[in-house]
């Protein structure tokens, strides 16, 4: 019913248009009903996920989840002991909302990913979207809207690098859509949005995906050299170690002429796919280099 039959059926409006500010007044009231029924209906399905998630584990030691949240993942969420193979039961089974439309869907998911307080929850969501993943019929892209802003939630390498798949795909799909936001997190203060703009350009060299050309992805990566965030160096190590197989040529290119712009870690990461051979060659030309400066 439009809202202003529902004010002539309460009464408050005449058919002639007057009491307009009881019309203001109770279309105030609809609107905050309808955000406060959202935002319950919301909080409903966080609830319900979590305690399915939840249910299909136990909580780690305290010595672990230590581990875990300070050095391993190193994450502001709470890490929870999860069988995966339980899990993978449950998801089976769906959810209250398992039979809405796949857009409807990914508004619940999404909503789920940026409230979450656990990070296993986090990584349901995620894996919810990469279940269309190589299905041809269902394209990712349709849910870029929704994707692109998870970006800002991303705090961990967990859900960065699972997250990353997505964003390759749908840059596949269409990178006039996906490339200019990927140019923006690169540029932004967020050492974990550039390292999303890194990972996201080639996770994985896949020869069917419709890669960027060398020097649109270079100029996304070169820019980050010399700053120091272990996770970000990660990144640039593992794009350009994909590199060397999607663009070989260019990889020796550039590898030969920023051996000393590259942090160890980005190095190490960078030549872990190459001969042996050749990978003592770079190792010796680096520390040569190195003691060529100092002297």
């Amino acid at each position: 019913m439009p809202v202003h039959q529902c004010f002539l059926h309460l009464g408050v409006l005449t058919p002639r248009g007057r009491s307009l500010h009881s019309v203001y007044v109770w279309q105030g009231i609809f609107q905050k009903l309808h955000c406060d029924m959202k935002g319950l209906t919301s909080h409903f399905y966080l609830e319900e996920v979590t305690k399915a998630v939840l249910a299909c584990g136990k909580p780690y030691s305290k010595k672990d989840e230590a581990f875990l949240r300070d050095r391993y993942i190193k994450t502001k969420y709470k890490v929870y002991k999860i069988n995966r193979e339980k899990l993978k039961i449950r998801k089976k089974k769906g959810f209250s909302f398992s039979q809405l439309s796949d857009l409807e869907q990914a508004k619940i998911w999404s909503s789920i990913f940026k409230n979450t307080d656990y990070l296993s929850v986090g990584e349901l969501a995620i894996a919810h979207f990469k279940s269309f993943q190589g299905k041809k019929n269902h394209l990712l892209i349709q849910y870029w809207p929704e994707l692109k802003r998870w970006v800002s939630k991303i705090e961990n390498w967990v859900h960065g690098d699972m997250l990353a798949s997505l964003y390759c795909d749908m840059l596949s799909e269409d990178r006039d859509l996906v490339y200019p936001e990927i140019v923006k997190w690169s540029l932004s203060r967020s050492a974990w949005k550039n390292r999303m703009a890194i990972l996201s350009l080639l996770l994985y060299y896949n020869p069917k995906r419709n890669l960027l050309p060398f020097d649109q992805i270079i100029s996304i990566v070169e820019p980050h050299l010399k700053k120091n965030h272990y996770y970000l160096q990660k990144a640039i190590g593992w794009n350009l170690r994909e590199l060397s197989r999607a663009y070989p040529r260019e990889y020796w290119e550039f590898i030969n002429s920023h051996l000393l712009d590259l942090s160890p870690v980005a190095f190490t990461t960078a030549v872990e796919k190459i001969q042996k051979e050749k990978k003592e060659q770079l190792k010796h030309m680096r520390k040569a280099a190195r003691f060529d400066g100092k002297s």
